[in-house]
């Protein structure tokens, strides 16, 4: 299968690899970061690299009317909290 997908947080750990994972599944993939560094060596994998902060509403609006329709959007990729349920 292949489709569109927008990933946030791609510019590290899991996004980061999600957004390589799709592309090179063949999928045309949106990597969102703030990171304009890592966003270039996403573009360089094949990655369309969109520099905002998901924070802000009035760039998302933006970004979201500039889109084609999409297939799949993983939102937060990058956000992660381990937590220990278990006394110490």
């Amino acid at each position: 299968m292949s489709g569109r997908v927008l990933i946030t947080g791609a510019t590290s750990g899991i996004g980061r690899q999600l957004a390589l994972d799709y592309r090179r599944a063949g999928w045309q993939v949106w990597g969102c970061g703030r990171d304009e560094a890592r966003l270039q060596a996403l573009a360089d994998e094949g990655v369309t690299p969109l520099g905002f902060d998901a924070r802000d509403s009035v760039a998302m609006t933006g970004i979201a009317a500039s889109l084609p329709p999409l297939d799949l959007l993983i939102l937060n990729a990058g956000n992660c909290e381990y937590l220990s349920l278990l006394p110490i």
